[in-house]
């Protein structure tokens, strides 16, 4: 089998993984802290956002103003996680400010520079630097209290490790997301191959990271 036919695979079940974190997120929500709680909508959101994205594609309509609004959704979503995280480290007022920020700048992108039926490049580049930020921010707490004996032990470990991996490795493929559509079908599909792989490993960590609640009881509500 061809890469390019392997990668195309990828990009087809890939959306499905969020049921994963999903499923684990709902089994176990009485039991979840208010930043898992955030966690968790997020999987929804995500898995209702391909789901529509899915059946527009089907209908050959443009799901590219559904990536605009998911966009803000999962940067909001996130930054109240990492709010709750990074207490005290992370002022309310900071926060309001960033994602503030955020928003303004997502509005003017896709209404200025790349409409809602173009790739929001810019915004999900932005988002990245931030989300990394945040990601970097929390192990930076995790160094300094050196309260936590037994790290990967914690769903905040795999949480994190999560963003970070997936922001990181996703920063120059939003960036470039939209010359993809000049290039040959095959490079395309492994660029967006690629991006499939990390957005799997994501939701991979992210269901590690649920999955280890059961047994820890700091985490629960």
């Amino acid at each position: 089998m061809q890469l390019s036919q392997w990668l195309s695979g990828v990009i087809s079940i890939a959306p499905l993984f969020v049921l994963l974190p999903l499923g684990l997120s709902w089994v176990l929500y009485g039991r979840l802290d208010k930043p898992l709680r955030w966690l968790s909508w997020l999987m929804v959101v995500s898995a209702v956002t391909a789901l529509i994205a899915h059946l527009l594609w089907k209908e050959k309509i443009n799901n590219l103003p559904i990536l605009h609004v998911y966009t803000n959704l999962e940067f909001l979503m996130l930054s109240l996680y990492f709010y709750w995280r990074l207490k005290p480290m992370l002022s309310p007022r900071v926060l309001i400010l960033i994602i503030l920020f955020f928003f303004g700048y997502s509005l003017v992108n896709s209404f200025f520079f790349q409409h809602i039926y173009e790739n929001n490049s810019n915004a999900r580049a932005l988002e990245s630097i931030l989300l990394i930020f945040f990601s970097l921010l929390l192990f930076y707490k995790f160094i300094r209290e050196a309260r936590i004996v037994r790290l990967e032990q914690t769903p905040e470990f795999w949480i994190n490790s999560a963003v970070l991996l997936y922001f990181s490795g996703s920063f120059f493929l939003f960036v470039f997301s939209n010359y993809v559509v000049n290039m040959k079908r095959e490079w395309a599909t492994v660029f967006w191959g690629v991006h499939a792989i990390f957005y799997v490993i994501y939701l991979l960590l992210i269901s590690i990271g649920l999955w280890k609640v059961r047994r820890n009881t700091e985490y629960i509500s």
